[in-house]
């Protein structure tokens, strides 16, 4: 099966704050999309790090294990040069034990993204409907933080890869939080 994307995309701007530079392009949907084309390879943002640009504030938060307790803040996101994901060509984020935020200011109508997971478990929220399961894959056809989830993905022994939706029927997104244990994302776009 292959992954594919209803976004075509045009670069709009860079910005470059505290140490992370974003490639941030204009999706025809009147929205931003975000891959990590930009930073350079190997660089890591740790639990607790936060960069606010003019319409959204990103940062990288603790993660939950499937039997409940937090893995700390012992752990961090790294810029890896591979496509785990499927998406941009050559750089992704790889999150480890670890979930990254994403809070859009005006909040966002729907939101899409490329993952890999590659082992554990995964966390998953929206507007503080907080999600931990298994496979991201679980989670397509459920309603979350009031919008209908669904997910396209492909799996082997021990991976899943896919693409994400939160479509736009349900109350404005205000917070969207991913991570896993081995967790690859890349090309995340919200709508407004």
């Amino acid at each position: 099966m292959l992954l594919t994307t209803h976004f075509t995309h045009q670069i709009a701007s860079l910005f470059t704050a505290a140490g992370l530079a974003l490639a941030i392009t204009a999706s025809p949907a009147s929205g931003r999309c975000f891959n990590m084309e930009s930073p350079p390879p190997g660089a890591t943002y740790p639990v607790g790090f936060s960069l606010a640009l003019p319409d959204v504030t990103i940062s990288i938060d603790e993660f939950q294990y499937s039997g409940g307790g937090w893995a700390g803040p012992a752990h961090d996101a790294n810029i890896v040069v591979s496509n785990e994901a499927l998406g941009s060509a050559v750089q992704e984020i790889m999150v480890d034990n670890c979930t990254i935020v994403f809070e859009p200011d005006p909040p966002a109508k729907a939101a899409r993204f490329r993952y890999a997971d590659l082992g554990g478990n995964t966390n998953f929220e929206i507007n503080g409907d907080f999600r931990n399961v298994a496979d991201l894959s679980m989670l397509d056809g459920f309603i979350v933080g009031g919008h209908l989830v669904t997910v396209v993905w492909v799996s082997g022994l021990g991976f899943e890869r896919g693409i994400l939706t939160v479509h736009p029927a349900g109350p404005p997104i205000d917070l969207l939080r991913v991570g896993g244990q081995e967790f690859f994302l890349d090309d995340l776009c919200y709508r407004r």
